[in-house]
Parts: structure tokens; sequence; C-alpha cells
């Protein structure tokens, strides 16, 4: 799953971020569980009027596909101006 989610993120990425990062709001927000419950969409936890808004740049729309998540959170963080901020994964992108 790992494997899949890291080569779509490589595959759209417009910024570079390191992995450890990546690494760290995806265990925070789903622990590596595709479809953790809630309202929000798989690995990295999207917001559904974000993840629509995203997929629709990326044409990548199944939630369930760790591809398509590391592709779309890639481009989320290109449209964005802070990872860690409100826009983004503020509660698991800083260090503790």
């Amino acid at each position: 799953m790992q494997n899949e989610f890291f080569a779509g993120f490589a595959a759209y990425a417009v910024k570079l971020y390191d992995r450890e990062h990546i690494t760290r709001v995806i265990q925070c927000e789903s622990s590596w569980v595709v479809d953790p419950g809630g309202y929000h969409y798989g690995l990295a936890q999207f917001d559904a009027g974000t993840w629509d808004t995203v997929s629709a740049a990326t044409g990548l729309s199944d939630w369930r596909q760790p591809y398509h998540q590391g592709a779309n959170m890639a481009v989320w963080l290109g449209m964005i101006d802070e990872p860690g901020g409100s826009g983004g994964w503020p509660w698991c992108w800083w260090d503790d």
C-alpha cells in the first residue's frame, strides 16, 4: 500500500516534500488504513469538498485506491500555501 501511495505522490508532486512529513500525516490521519471510517476520505482523510476539487484536477477519483490518494495529496500540497495550516493537516504535519 505504501509503495502505491508514494508512486502516486511522486508521479504528481509539484512541490518537493520529504517522505517523513508525508508518512507522519498518513500515520496520524489513518494509520495506513484505506477506509478508517468517518466523514473523511482515505489515507490522508480528505474532506469531501477538497477531494472533489483535487480529483477533478487529476482525474483520479477513487479514494480507496492508494495511488489516487498519493497523487491527490501531492497535487493538493501544490495548491495550498501551508501544509501545516488550516487547508492542510495542521495537527499531523508538525512534530510533537
